[in-house]
């Protein structure tokens, strides 16, 4: 029979009786090494409250008094304000944050180990800008606690995947590989070892090259699973390796030879025969992807959702256990933007779309268009404020994409009190992207709705057709514009007539000139039909319902979107955007920008996006953001850029060298550069194919667009210095774009 053990006072130790008769204040000095612990005079907090603990199960009453202090203690960490951590030293305050998450893992404290789990995204975007060495390193302890401890309903295999494709990019430190490998080997309810172990580390040896010490490294992990934590017999390792072997991905890689070699196999295929069909998900092939792809654009979306959503599962099946998301993301997003050419779209289709979109955001989180998607089908769903807070949020992580700008627009322009500030935002994306014909028709006709402006609405239209000669959603907006007035109908028919020479099968022109040829010939009994909309795939955000009334609570998990919205808003009302709009309307969306951080920083009171608006338009921030977000790169960016520090440029290319191109950018705009930074930045901008880290894509696009480089494949280091010379302002306000991206790039999901 078991029976638990309950410790009386008298056995237990005397920090333990101290700490029963009060729990946060006893806890919170040990881990501040305010207290001395015999008979551990030199331990380490967390190695001295393991040790007193003894066998904590043992003692049921002080384990569930330590799991509430701990996760209270915790809580309360992470409440400190930015300037108050510094105050206190940050690497002090750093290290005992790390010392309470050691123990929190080692004395396996359940109910606090669980909140990590349900608030995962809460408490990483907490840790990670907090990232000061590998001893010092809060998101790497929090990380292996989740790690060993999954939810068996949420094993989160997108987390791991994803940390082995950032620690082999070079954007998180080695060792988080090893936390990752450890993830993926504690996957709930799978076989032992679980095959997405294998794949995680096929995918982390993909990039090595054909290196002694690379195949030295690779062997390493590869024989801690082989023979220390998984020992099984040779064949059974073949059989489970053989399926990766033979994965077109990885099979010509270095690292594929070094298995076959370490296991004894002639060929990626020599034991194939062993495979059983269902130890690996079936990926179809790109070609059937392709041909259900044309399916979903050319037929309504009942006839095709069954096939379409049958290959999606094949898909995730196949991402869940390789991390190869992109046939899943292309397959989800197609579907997603079938679903919302539907009106109405059915409640359940209208929820699938909505889960499809936060998959998308989960495991391509750089991926815009997950996000944009997530976005218009809040719109559709009636959560207009949510949906704006996450495409402000969107527009941060992807500058350089114009569509997310002209959602949130269209968006905002629906509310009419606020079409001032749907039209800054339109002006903006037009400034920024001048071959934007979306962004150019969108904000012509937001023109025409506005009393006295259909002169400039009439003007824009004229340079989109002129710049565009094919745009015909321009021609037929200025036809039907022009329609309304009596002594401009001439003028709509002509431009009626002329779209239909161009493209006879056109409806909406054939449509506008048998309403103005009756309107001309005297017979105006017909009404006038309702303006046409620039019609685009990423154009539906103009629905009528778009201000319907809120849908139920927001979960906590959006909460987070909509704080990062708000401080990205803010920057945007802050800024010099909303120069064109009357002063009165100026002066009262900046102070409701201020009173959106202050809300912000009120609940996160080391909220760094929110700080780091405060720091750039103005407000006096008491400590160095750099110092109090030791992890943060933008903010460590900004402040080299601002110093135009040599040495901490340097520094930053060391700790991330796969982002030299930022550090190049910023010598640049500082007029720092050398020779040497020319000629590299140059080699970056020579490649036509976009970079996937976001920052990256976000100057490789917009410099090559700004210069002209468009079509370039060889960039000369003399064009970059010219140049630059000439758009130096420009470049100085594309780093700030960069450090507002990359300042807080924790994923918003769970």
């Amino acid at each position: 029979m078991d029976v638990t053990l309950n410790m009386s006072d008298e056995t237990r130790h005397p920090w333990v009786r101290d700490f029963m008769e009060r729990p946060g204040r006893t806890l919170a000095k040990l881990l501040g090494g305010a207290t001395i612990v015999p008979p551990y005079w030199r331990g380490e907090p967390d190695d001295v409250l393991v040790m007193v603990s003894g066998e904590i199960d043992g003692d049921p009453a002080y384990r569930d008094a330590l799991d509430v202090a701990m996760l209270a203690w915790l809580d309360a960490r992470r409440s400190v304000s930015a300037t108050d951590r510094v105050n206190y030293g940050i690497v002090r305050f750093v290290g005992e944050t790390v010392a309470a998450l050691r123990a929190v893992r080692r004395l396996e404290l359940r109910g606090t180990i669980a909140d990590l789990n349900a608030r995962d995204a809460v408490w990483r975007n907490w840790a990670e800008p907090l990232r000061l060495g590998e001893s010092h390193d809060p998101l790497a302890e929090l990380l292996s606690i989740l790690a060993l401890r999954q939810p068996a309903d949420q094993p989160r295999l997108y987390r791991w995947h994803q940390l082995i494709d950032k620690a082999k990019s070079g954007l998180l430190p080695d060792y988080y590989i090893d936390i990752a490998l450890c993830g993926l080997r504690n996957l709930p309810g799978r076989e032992r070892p679980p095959q997405e172990l294998l794949y995680g580390l096929a995918r982390w040896a993909t990039g090595l090259p054909d290196e002694t010490d690379k195949r030295d490294l690779f062997m390493r992990r590869w024989h801690l699973e082989k023979e220390v934590l998984f020992p099984r017999s040779a064949d059974t390792w073949r059989r489970l390796v053989s399926p990766l072997l033979e994965d077109r991905s990885f099979a010509r890689t270095p690292a594929a030879r070094w298995w076959r070699e370490d296991l004894g196999m002639r060929s990626a295929k020599c034991a194939a025969s062993r495979i059983e069909e269902s130890a690996f998900p079936h990926l179809p092939a790109r070609e059937e992807a392709n041909r259900m792809l044309d399916r979903l654009n050319a037929k309504p979306l009942s006839q095709v959702m069954p096939d379409a959503l049958q290959m999606l599962e094949a898909q995730r099946l196949h991402m869940e256990r390789t991390g190869f998301a992109e046939p899943f993301l292309r397959m989800a997003g197609a579907i997603g933007n079938a679903a919302l050419r539907s009106d109405p779209i059915p409640l359940s289709v209208r929820e699938l779309t909505l889960n499809l979109a936060m998959h998308m955001v989960h495991w391509g989180p750089n991926n815009s268009y997950g996000w944009s998607l997530w976005g218009r089908v809040l719109i559709r769903s009636g959560q207009a404020t949510t949906a704006e807070m996450v495409l402000w949020e969107a527009r941060r992580r992807f500058p350089e994409v114009a569509a997310i700008r002209n959602i949130l627009a269209g968006l905002i322009g629906a509310d009419p009190a606020r079409v001032q500030e749907a039209e800054a935002i339109f002006v903006e994306t037009v400034a920024r992207f001048p071959r934007d014909k979306i962004a150019r028709n969108a904000l012509a006709q937001l023109l025409v709705g506005q009393p006295g402006r259909g002169r400039e609405a009439e003007a824009m239209f004229r340079k989109t057709m002129a710049d565009f000669p094919n745009n015909f959603v321009a021609y037929n907006a200025l036809g039907y514009l022009l329609m309304r007035f009596i002594d401009r109908r001439l003028d709509a028919k002509k431009i009626f007539e002329e779209v239909l020479e161009k493209n006879r099968n056109d409806g909406v022109a054939k449509k506008g000139l048998y309403y103005v040829s009756r309107l001309i010939d005297g017979d105006d009994g017909q009404s006038i039909p309702e303006f046409p909309l620039p019609s685009s795939e990423h154009q539906d955000w103009y629905a009528a319902q778009v201000y319907a009334s809120e849908l139920s609570d927001v979960s906590e998990k959006v909460s987070l979107a909509v704080d990062d919205g708000l401080c990205s808003r803010a920057d945007f009302r802050l800024g010099a955007a909303l120069d064109i709009l009357e002063e009165e309307s100026r002066s009262s969306l900046r102070e409701r920008a201020w009173a959106d951080i202050d809300a912000v920083l009120s609940r996160t009171p080391s909220h760094p996006l929110a700080l780091l608006v405060g720091d750039l338009h103005g407000r006096s921030v008491p400590v160095k953001l750099e110092e109090a977000f030791a992890g943060a790169y933008g903010l460590k960016l900004l402040a080299a850029f601002r110093h135009k520090d040599a040495e901490k440029l340097n520094a930053l290319v060391r700790e991330v060298p796969a982002r030299r191109p930022l550090v190049l950018l910023a010598r640049l705009a500082g007029d720092v550069s050398t020779n040497k930074d020319a000629v590299a930045l140059a080699k970056f901008l020579s490649i036509r194919k976009a970079p996937s880290d976001p920052p990256l894509a976000t100057i490789h696009a917009y410099l090559r667009r700004q210069w002209e480089f468009e079509n370039d494949t060889q960039v000369e280091p003399d064009d970059i210095r010219r140049r630059a010379g000439v758009d130096r302002d420009k470049l100085r306000d594309l780093v700030t774009v960069v450090c507002r991206q990359t300042a807080q790039e924790t994923a918003l999901l769970t």
